[in-house]
């Protein structure tokens, strides 16, 4: 078998304790509003972008499920 045939396995991201405390304050104090979320220094000190900051609450979310 080929490099190029071999099967690949989804490496999914598990978010950490920390991390999902994070995302809920952020939720908790914004809501769906990422833009806001961006911005905010505090909260966001990894100053991650709006699209990086949805992914992460749309993963985090299905994980709680």
């Amino acid at each position: 078998m080929e490099w190029s045939e071999k099967p690949t396995i989804p490496n999914p991201h598990r978010t950490t304790i920390l991390e999902g405390q994070w995302l809920q304050d952020l939720v908790d104090k914004y809501g769906d509003d990422y833009d806001r979320m961006m911005w905010d220094r505090d909260l966001n000190p990894m100053q991650h972008t709006a699209a990086q900051l949805k992914r992460k609450i749309r993963k985090w979310r299905e994980a709680k499920v």
